[in-house]
This record gives C-alpha cells, sequence and structure tokens, in this order.
C-alpha cells in the first residue's frame, strides 16, 4: 500500500497546544488569533495535522490563509475533517481545496462500489455552486471528466441536437436536466466555459451509457490504485473476514 498514513503520531504538546487554542478562541478570538500566527509555518501544519478532524476545522480557522493550510493536509486527512464534520459543515475549507484533494473526496464519497451515487455527487455539485464566486468554476471543472460525463449521461435530456459533417451542436435551449442542481450547472457551466460545455454535451450525446460507465469505473479504478487503494473488486477479496484455525496457527 503506497496510501500516506491517515495521521503523525500524536505529538502531547500539540494536542494540548490545540485545546488551548481552541478554549481560547471561546473568549478571545483575536488573542488565539494572533497566538496562532506567531506560531512558524510549519508548525502551524503540524498543529492541524495532529488534531482530531473534528477539531481541524476551527483551528484552519484562526489562520490567515486558509488555502495554504487546508492544501497543506494529505488529501486523506482532508476527507476524514470533512467526513467528521460534515460537507456543508467544512465548505469553507472545501472551496479552497485543490484539484487533487477535490477528487480524492469525490472518489471515496461518491462511489458504492463500481456504482457512482447520484444523491450524493449531486449534493456535492449543489455544495460547489453554493461557494465563493470566485471559486465555483474552479471546482466544477475540477471533477474528473470522466465522473463528470457519467453524471450527466444519467441527468441531461436532448430535445434536438445537430450533426453536420462529423461536426456537434447544440444549443443551451435543447438541453435540460433532470432536476434543478443540474439544470443550474448546465446554466452556469455554459455561462463560464461554453467550449467545455459543447465538449461534454458532444461527448453524452454521441456515446453510450455503457460506454462511459466504463470509462468512469475505469478511471475511479486507475485513481485508487494511484492512491494505494484497491480497486472495489479486489478489495472485497482482500478485506473479507477469513476465520483462522487458531490451534492450526499456533502449532
Amino acid at each position: 500500500m503506497t496510501s500516506e498514513p491517515s495521521c503523525l503520531p500524536l505529538s502531547e504538546g500539540d494536542v494540548v497546544l490545540g485545546r488551548e487554542l481552541l478554549q481560547l478562541a471561546k473568549s478571545d478570538r483575536t488573542v488565539a488569533e494572533n497566538r496562532f500566527a506567531a506560531l512558524a509555518r510549519h508548525e502551524q501544519d503540524q498543529l492541524i495535522l495532529n488534531a482530531a478532524p473534528a477539531d481541524r476545522l476551527e483551528l484552519i480557522l484562526l489562520g490567515e490563509h486558509t488555502q495554504e493550510l487546508v492544501r497543506a493536509l494529505p488529501e486523506n486527512e482532508l476527507h476524514r475533517t470533512v467526513k467528521s464534520l460534515g460537507k456543508w459543515e467544512c465548505q469553507e475549507l472545501v472551496e479552497v481545496a485543490s484539484e487533487g484533494q477535490i477528487n480524492f473526496m469525490l472518489d471515496h464519497d461518491c462511489w458504492r462500489g463500481d456504482k457512482l451515487d447520484s444523491r450524493t455527487i449531486n449534493d456535492w455539485i449543489r455544495l460547489f455552486m453554493d461557494c465563493a464566486d470566485d471559486q465555483v468554476f474552479r471546482l466544477l471543472t475540477a471533477i474528473n471528466v470522466d465522473t463528470l460525463a457519467l453524471v450527466l449521461k444519467k441527468h441531461v435530456k436532448f430535445d434536438h441536437d445537430l450533426m453536420i459533417a462529423d461536426q456537434y451542436y447544440c444549443d443551451p435551449d435543447w438541453v435540460s436536466g433532470s432536476n434543478a442542481t443540474i439544470r443550474e450547472f448546465l446554466e452556469r457551466l455554459y455561462a463560464l466555459e461554453p467550449g467545455l460545455w459543447i465538449r461534454l454535451m458532444g461527448w453524452i450525446r454521441t456515446h453510450s451509457k455503457a460506454t462511459i460507465e466504463a470509462d468512469a469505473v475505469q478511471g475511479h479504478d486507475a485513481r485508487l490504485n494511484g492512491k494505494g487503494f484497491p480497486a472495489p473488486s479486489l478489495a472485497i477479496t482482500v478485506y473479507y473476514p477469513v476465520d483462522f484455525d487458531v490451534e492450526a496457527v499456533l502449532g
């Protein structure tokens, strides 16, 4: 396995200092922020990493440079934090997360084996669209394109389109989404990046659901393997409970 460890060995000093800062922030946030700012940058990162996931949000928000502190967290640790508190509660962290961190969370939160959970991915897209205006385009276009194509294939309906000399033509008025989140997503993506919009529409219109789903599953498995996680089909065999014959093992 090549994935990063879930956390570094806990430092008693970090734990005590983290608790002191969180307690201080309740009575005098400015003093807590100044004390946090007085730490060296590597000390801030270590303090946040060694904190319990449920405490990280408040510690990060004590810092002046939220984006730098969030992106210093290993992908799996940011995911643990968001899972502990809830993605909506961690919106300030999510909206400044790196592309790698975003897709790590989507890959681990939105798939059930080799099936993409439509409700969960729609909720993430809704969250992205509710983030700060200067982050929305970055977040929407950070989603791995194979995953995004599968989401749209399931929820987009074409009322009309044209193919002329192998060139695909489509107009926003000819496309509709099956729910409000997808409809707003299509509108905002077209307004922000019409070239990407038309490429996505052409791809999902001219390829079968089976092909797009296979590409998405393959991409998901490849990303998991790249992070040191086994593919879902292999994980079933790797982690399947085994009853050992204790006497045979000891004998």
